[in-house]
């Protein structure tokens, strides 16, 4: 997942998995002052593993929510993502 754009700061991140076990967070500190990385696609905030080290994840659903800021204001994002091996 990426997220790219001038005025958008990521702050948080979680992703669970469909029994809702928390499977990945992040806690980003990012505003105009500090702002994100910007290169090829953005920022990367997750790669499909469990942690650093960790295993790769098994095929399913999982649903993520993301804090950020855009122009002042703090909003969450929800969705989800199926990874497919």
């Amino acid at each position: 997942m990426f997220i790219k754009g001038d005025e958008v700061f990521p702050k948080t991140m979680n992703v669970y998995n469909r029994w809702g076990d928390l499977v990945f967070d992040i806690v980003l500190n990012f505003d105009a002052n500090n702002p994100p990385p910007v290169g090829n696609g953005g920022l990367a905030l997750w790669d499909g593993l469990y942690g650093e080290n960790s295993p790769a994840i098994v095929s399913e659903v999982y649903v993520y929510t993301i804090q950020i800021e855009v122009e002042g204001i703090l909003r969450t994002i929800a969705g989800d993502i199926t990874i497919l091996s």
